[in-house]
């Protein structure tokens, strides 16, 4: 766990200082030795966004949820969703927005 948060905390400093290439690569790589890890997956679709990806945003986030769905029977956290969403993706359980009172043209 000590060495999961070591790379969590590199790959928000290579994120924060623009080295968005090397996050993206440094994600992958802790992703072949953790692949459970949402936090890792959360790094690597901020890294896709920072590098202008959204496609890729998409997918990833798309596999992380085919493997937590697969492997645990659980859904993304409201975290990495909120973060799909922020990329402009439509995440399950999100829906069309709300209608309020005469939002139909009336």
């Amino acid at each position: 766990m000590a060495h999961e948060s070591l790379v969590q905390l590199q790959l928000e400093r290579l994120l924060a200082s623009g080295a968005a290439d090397a996050a993206l690569r440094t994600a992958r790589q802790a992703l072949v030795h953790d692949p459970m890890s949402e936090p890792l997956h959360r790094a690597l679709m901020r890294a896709h966004l920072h590098l202008g990806e959204r496609a890729e945003v998409l997918q990833a986030y798309r596999r992380l949820r085919a493997l937590l769905a697969d492997r645990l029977g659980i859904e993304p956290t409201a975290q990495t969703d909120a973060l799909a969403r922020d990329a402009g993706l439509q995440t399950p359980g999100a829906g069309p927005p709300a209608k309020g009172p005469g939002s139909d043209g009336r």
